[in-house]
């Protein structure tokens, strides 16, 4: 039975890593090098382009569907106000010697860039719109791959590590965030090394179905979240 997921960048994602099956099917089970780097190299790039693609995705849902403020967690509000605010003052702070000029159109954009994102943390029934809701959706997948991961999902309600993956979805397994780790290592490695690891193709196998298990579970716990906004009441 073929399953439905609640975002295309899902879809997508599912259907390209159907290059990796080519790449496996061409080695045997105790064959390593070019191969079995090529392979996870492609792994991490679409899981990378995944990631952005789902967030952006759930940012644009959050603004073609006409949500208000008031139905975003407090702390995505107040996380996307401050982001904003630190940013913007950063950028007015720069704008600011002595002999500023208040009429500078630069100036005035700036100013006028946080004044939205205030009045969108203080009012709960402005429409989440791209000039006052700040989401991050890049994910740059460095040698803190695990983090960055975390860090972009605990932008909906603040979450943990271990309670972001710790949901029991019913028919979706729960990933091993510490799989996810092993696989950003070794990507590195291969990356800044030219080292394979000497992975086999049982390795790379079991890299791409974790990667497809943390790719169906994240899709479900964002619709989850969007499901929570959409249904409170304001």
């Amino acid at each position: 039975m073929t399953m439905t997921y609640n975002f295309d960048s899902t879809n997508t994602f599912l259907v390209s890593v159907r290059e990796l099956d080519i790449l496996v099917s061409l080695m045997n089970d105790a064959s390593y090098g070019p191969l079995s780097k090529g392979a996870i190299s492609l792994l991490c790039a679409k899981f990378q382009v995944f990631i952005e693609s789902i967030l952006n995705e759930f940012k644009k849902k959050l603004i073609d569907n006409k949500i208000k403020s008031g139905q975003l967690s407090d702390y995505m509000r107040n996380n996307s106000i401050v982001k904003a605010e630190y940013q913007n003052s950063q950028l007015l702070l720069k704008c600011l010697p002595d002999n500023i000029d208040l009429s500078n159109p630069s100036f005035q954009s700036k100013l006028d860039m946080l004044y939205e994102h205030l009045k969108f943390i203080k009012g709960k029934r402005l429409l989440v719109k791209k000039e006052n809701f700040s989401f991050k959706t890049k994910f740059p997948q460095g040698k803190n791959g695990k983090r960055d991961l975390v860090n972009l999902l605990e932008q909906f309600d603040g979450e943990s590590e271990d309670i972001i993956f710790g949901y029991y979805y019913d028919g979706i397994v729960k990933p091993d965030i510490n799989k996810f780790s092993a696989l950003i290592a070794v990507r590195n490695s291969i990356l800044h090394t030219d080292n394979s690891s000497r992975l086999t193709k049982l390795d790379v196998e079991g890299y791409l179905q974790s990667t497809k298990v943390m790719v169906e579970y994240v899709d479900v716990y964002i619709n989850q979240k969007y499901n929570n906004i959409v249904e409170t009441i304001i």
